[in-house]
């Protein structure tokens, strides 16, 4: 099992701001996302993938990198409810595969992987960068602690919570 994307699905379940958020994410992500795969099964599959195509790059770090655009999302105050989620990851994945280096897939690629049209990508990504203000920025620090943290949550602990707290299947 991907420890730290069990970690990473864990806080985004449990994590005390994102229920005292109070903005819904925008139009582009209501649309209830119908993926017949569960959320760990399915950026499992896509993190693998992309590692096939760009072995230099960890999925540790995509995780850890995309685990601070959604904290930074929820310290802007967006609510992230489950059925979202699938999208929400993907797209920070995406902004982070970018933000570590520079050869990526191409949002083209993404759109034809992911089985989501291209324009339907481009006005997610547009809107979580315009809500984020651009302000993408990781320092080291930042990084070298979140991913601290989600190395050493308590596997089963976190496994058990998702299960207790989702209705759907997470895991």
């Amino acid at each position: 099992m991907n420890k730290i994307l069990i970690a990473l699905i864990y806080y985004i379940n449990t994590y005390p701001f994102n229920k005292l958020s109070s903005q819904d994410l925008p139009n582009e992500f209501s649309i209830a996302y119908s993926c017949s795969y569960s959320l760990y099964y399915y950026i499992n599959l896509l993190l693998e993938q992309y590692k096939n195509d760009y072995n230099y790059i960890d999925s540790s770090s995509l995780i850890a990198s995309t685990f601070i655009l959604i904290n930074k999302l929820i310290m802007k105050g967006i609510k992230i409810p489950f059925y979202n989620q699938h999208k929400l990851i993907v797209i920070c994945i995406i902004i982070s595969s970018k933000l570590l280096d520079d050869e990526c897939y191409s949002n083209d690629i993404w759109a034809s992987v992911l089985h989501i049209p291209i324009k339907e990508l481009n006005k997610m990504e547009y809107t979580i960068l315009k809500i984020l203000k651009h302000e993408l920025y990781m320092s080291k620090e930042l990084y070298d602690t979140t991913l601290k943290i989600l190395m050493y949550i308590p596997l089963q602990r976190a496994i058990n919570e998702i299960k207790n707290i989702s209705e759907n299947n997470i895991l």
